[in-house]
């Protein structure tokens, strides 16, 4: 569906961008703490929102093609195809995107409260279920009314909201002491929704995993979807110790997210002076290789199209660097094949020993530096951090 040119992206692009500019605005205007799992989240949400409205965008385009022959199989005439066409935009656009962006909202207010309530769960360890208290509650979520439970228990595994589409009810923290936490016989055995028997914000979800949307649709069509959109749709803008801008792109690696953000920390109180912004780019398949071009500088050339660079580095004098990060978490002994794999990938290393007992000297790291630079004709920069964030060697071409 998406082979030389995404059909329908301007469809995909709209649904994608309102949900997930309402997604940001309801999760709460946040500085992003590095230390936190607050760039992680919402990085996670939005991912989600966009491979959510890319398979929507499928499931549209696949049954207006569907519609263009009636019950009989035959092929409709342009008029009733046009009826049979607006009432299924009508039904994907208007209907089912009110209950889609009101879920949005829900999710990401809850998602916003789980993090917070993961960093005071040592001093406020139980969450209390709560209505809004009118009229328009279930009455399975009136049953949970006034629950109480440890943050860590299973209970929310399945029962912590949204509880169904459109549901309103959220969760507190509370400072009950053990004999104020509800018994496991008092707990209700209500009827939620085999969709959203889950923790949407322990996932990092918005819309469920088991969503009707995703009922047939290719991951390598939602993949190539997103990556289509132009690229300025896919960055998430959070701040770390500076007012240096991170933008973070949906499809950045996730499990490499957290020590990308922590080395990038180091770099931008470095070189706080000279940076513009630094750019997580996306994890592209290698089956899409021609994708990953868009997202890097005008006329760059990947070594490797296999492989995916994890920055662009972008200077207040308008240069930008390539690079990719390295956080070692060992005593060092592997520093160099870190930059021969660096080197695959992109024009510059930056690298965090994190390791505080590495056992890799001043001289250790200044000689593996210069031995890499100088067999490695296309590198052309290794800079390296130490486990504090102090920059202990630089070195360029």
């Amino acid at each position: 569906m998406y082979a030389r040119k995404a059909p329908h992206s301007d469809i995909l692009q709209a649904a994608g961008n309102l949900l997930a500019q309402k997604v940001t605005a309801s999760y709460g205007n946040i500085t992003t703490d590095f230390t936190t799992p607050d760039a992680e989240m919402l990085t996670r949400l939005t991912r989600d929102v966009w491979q959510f409205s890319a398979a929507k965008n499928y499931q549209q385009m696949r049954d207006l093609t569907l519609a263009l022959k009636d019950e009989n199989g035959k092929l409709r005439e342009f008029a009733a195809y046009k009826e049979a066409a607006g009432n299924i935009c009508s039904k994907y656009n208007e209907t089912w995107l009110r209950t889609e962006y009101d879920s949005s909202v829900a999710a990401s207010q809850n998602a916003a409260r789980w993090v917070d309530f993961q960093k005071d769960v040592n001093v406020i360890p139980n969450l209390v279920y709560q209505t809004v208290g009118d009229d328009h509650v279930r009455m399975a979520h009136q049953a949970l009314d006034g629950i109480i439970r440890p943050l860590k228990d299973i209970f929310w595994n399945t029962h912590y909201p949204p509880n169904g589409w459109k549901c309103r009810c959220e969760v507190i923290q509370s400072f009950t002491g053990a004999s104020g936490i509800t018994k496991d016989i008092d707990l209700p055995n209500v009827a939620i929704p085999p969709l959203f028997r889950t923790n949407l914000a322990q996932t990092g979800l918005i819309y469920p995993k088991n969503h009707p949307y995703y009922n047939g649709v290719p991951k390598a069509e939602i993949r190539k979807a997103i990556a289509w959109l132009p690229a300025e749709n896919t960055y998430q803008t959070v701040h770390l110790s500076t007012d240096i801008p991170i933008d973070i792109n949906i499809m950045h690696n996730q499990g490499e997210l957290a020590n990308n953000l922590n080395v990038i920390n180091d770099l931008t109180i470095a070189w706080e002076k000279k940076l513009k912004r630094v750019k997580l780019l996306p994890d592209i398949h290698e089956k899409d290789a021609g994708l990953k071009e868009k997202f890097l500088p005008d006329g760059y050339k990947l070594r490797n199209k296999k492989k995916n660079p994890d920055s662009v580095i972008v200077f207040k004098d308008k240069t930008q660097w390539v690079a990719d990060f390295k956080y070692i978490t060992g005593k060092g002994g592997n520093l160099a094949l870190h930059i021969q794999d660096a080197y695959q990938k992109a024009d510059y290393a930056i690298i965090k020993l994190a390791n505080s007992a590495t056992k890799l000297t001043q001289n250790q790291i200044e000689r593996t530096v210069t031995g890499k630079m100088s067999t490695l004709e296309e590198l052309k920069g290794v800079v390296v951090f130490n486990h504090e964030g102090k920059m202990i060697f630089e070195l360029y071409k």
